[in-house]
């Protein structure tokens, strides 16, 4: 027995090093696609010793990925704040703070990934038996190592699938050894992480049935009271999902509706299979048209319809495989039947669990043919000769993943007409101050989506880094005669003209954007710079009080959209030496949280609060209230 349970575990470390080297190439990647959302939020509220504090004043962000998941909340929160450097800030917008510790969120995620490997061995075991380790071992390995799994162990947001895995996996195999009373505990918390923990009662009940070759009924009449207590664990989903509603994504929202998404999904489903047997189009963010008719997707459906009819009937013949049908039908249906999650109508990470139905069928196929044709050669050494072809094909997909402009490369070869991955792939090209790329790619977004404000923003914006404001100009003149009514336009002419020193085109442009729109922060903010540069410091000062005015969101609190209108008017103030006044600015550009200008402000507060002689000066949240400007539209 001691020698056997040796074997199990050098077998174990054997395959987590072979884990670790296949998937090392991404494990210096940067955060990638809505990784910072949640990152940047928590990064900027990082107490130094003060772990409760951090995780009291991370903001619920709506339809973010840890958004209505208390679990992943903590797990998010206590890696930035150990994680966490004020050290390696970069000058570019959009580009993590922690660069050097990337690889340490990669390591909480690998580490993860190796857990679920332990349980998916100990959940085969227990439903195979102990006599078949060899090929249990196998789909272990193939499942660990498999290409697919790629984008669950190296998109660090994806921290939510394999945690979400884990629970279902040890709930599971705790249900499967009899140690009850532990899977209810671990599916509640499971719960708290991710809502696909619903499908988990379902899966505990024909795996228990699996494993005594008995039917469902049975099992409920067995331990009632044991499922009855897994059922409503669900509640607390329930719970959480009314809380904390995500409505931006998920719903008939964007002209998406359960019929349509569901005929969609039978083609998404075909993906994922195709992508498990030969994964030739692996990529970051799939892309699929939204199909208006069964006429589109005929084929695809009778794909899917055959296989859950085959499923039922395996069920209903209490055949082996049936199980692994109601797994990879289950596990999927939350995000990949009738429910539309519209933000993301596609992803490769769903088959993080699935993947092994997929694979135990395969390999109960292989093994039923090699014997039905009389072909001497054993399963294993095929599934060895997969497993090396696999694991080699991880390995160089794992290389897309050491930049964002790599992975949205990669996307796009594969993908070539989706119009976000696209937006970010130029995006990315911007900020790596590649613009020529920037412009291509904007123009291919463009010649698909011609009507897009933002796209032709974007492009514009890339025109002038480039220093052709003359064809910026005269781009934005034509988009205004097209959109008369949208403001950024009119906001981005003005900083163009600005750009060719037409200061008073310039002043026209932002008089128009605050006449269209009021409470328009930014062309505030540039009237003022423009009377800063006319030296007419109080009409300066003027306008830039306006623009940081309405920078307090509904709380009360500042908001990062008016650091750089506050650094500006704590200038201004020092120079007209009004030093305290100075203070309070540049004290709410520290509590924006904004990163592109904390640091300025806080060097900017320093040097006045020498001036005014203050030794410990104590912080404050400022308030609208103390905000010392009556808001105005009209000057003078």
């Amino acid at each position: 027995m001691r020698a056997c349970q040796c074997k199990s575990w050098l077998m174990y470390l054997l395959l987590a090093v072979l884990c670790t080297i296949t998937y090392w190439p991404g494990m210096r990647g940067p955060f990638v696609f809505d990784d910072t959302q949640w990152q940047e939020a928590l990064e900027f509220r990082a107490t130094p010793n003060r772990y409760w504090q951090t995780l009291l004043d991370y903001p619920v962000t709506p339809d973010t990925v840890p958004y209505g998941r208390p679990l992943l909340k903590v797990l998010f929160t206590t890696q930035v704040y150990f994680f966490y450097t004020s050290d390696t800030v970069t000058d570019l917008p959009n580009v993590s703070s922690t660069v050097s510790l990337y690889w340490a969120y990669h390591a909480v995620s690998l580490a993860m990934h190796l857990i679920n490997v332990g349980l998916v061995y100990l959940l085969l075991t227990q439903l195979f038996g102990k006599d078949r380790k060899a090929v249990t071992w196998l789909i272990t390995a193939i499942w660990a190592l498999h290409p697919i799994q790629t984008d669950a162990v190296l998109y660090i947001s994806q921290q939510s699938e394999l945690l979400v895995s884990f629970f279902i996996l040890a709930t599971l195999v705790c249900a499967l050894k009899g140690y009850r009373k532990s899977a209810v505990l671990l599916c509640a918390l499971g719960m708290l992480c991710k809502e696909l923990m619903v499908v988990t009662p379902v899966l505990v009940l024909f795996a228990a049935s699996m494993q005594s070759q008995s039917t469902p009924w049975k099992q409920l009449k067995k331990h009632p009271l044991f499922y009855v207590s897994l059922t409503m664990t669900c509640s607390i989903v329930a719970a959480l999902m009314f809380l904390y509603p995500r409505s931006a994504s998920t719903g008939n929202i964007h002209g998406w509706d359960n019929w349509h998404y569901l005929l969609t999904q039978s083609q998404v489903i075909c993906y994922y299979l195709s992508q498990v047997v030969w994964p030739n189009r692996l990529a970051i963010d799939p892309f699929f048209e939204r199909a208006e008719s069964i006429a589109d997707i005929w084929p695809f459906g009778v794909v899917i319809v055959g296989l859950l009819i085959t499923a039922v009937w395996l069920l209903i013949n209490r055949h082996k495989l049936g199980f692994w049908g109601v797994w990879f039908f289950v596990i999927l249906a939350p995000t990949s039947s009738f429910i539309p999650i519209v933000t993301e109508i596609a992803a490769l990470r769903r088959m993080y669990l699935p993947t092994l139905a997929v694979l135990v069928v395969l390999t109960c196929l292989l093994a039923m043919l090699l014997k039905r044709f009389k072909v001497q050669v054993a399963c294993k050494p095929v599934m060895m000769v997969a497993c090396l072809v696999f694991t080699t094909v991880t390995w160089q997909h794992a290389h897309t993943y050491q930049s964002q402009i790599k992975l949205y490369e990669d996307n796009i070869a594969k993908f070539p007409n989706h119009k976000r991955a696209l937006r970010n792939l130029a995006g990315w090209y911007f900020n790596d101050l590649d613009f020529d790329k920037a412009i291509d790619a904007y123009d291919q977004l463009l010649s698909f989506w011609p009507d897009s404000p933002k796209a032709q923003y974007d492009r514009i914006t890339t025109l002038l880094f480039l220093g052709r404001t003359q064809q910026a100009i005269a781009d934005l003149q034509q988009l205004i005669k097209q959109h008369p009514e949208h403001v950024p336009f009119y906001n981005k002419l003005g900083m163009a003209y600005a750009e060719n020193q037409q200061f008073d085109l310039a002043m026209e442009q932002f008089r128009f954007a605050v006449k269209l729109s009021p409470y328009n922060s930014l062309a505030k903010l540039h009237i003022g710079n423009l009377y800063l540069r006319q030296d007419k410091i109080d009409k300066a000062i003027y306008w830039l009080e306006q623009s940081v005015y309405f920078t307090f969101n509904e709380q009360h609190q500042i908001t990062t959209s008016g650091t750089a209108g506050w650094n500006q008017l704590g200038i201004l103030y020092a120079k007209t030496k009004q030093y305290e006044k100075a203070q309070m600015a540049f004290t709410c550009a520290i509590h924006s949280k904004s990163w592109e200008s904390t640091k300025v402000a806080e060097a900017n507060l320093k040097r006045v609060n020498e001036i005014l002689g203050v030794e410990n000066p104590e912080t404050y949240q400022p308030k609208l209230k103390q905000f010392p400007v009556k808001a105005t539209v009209l000057e003078d």
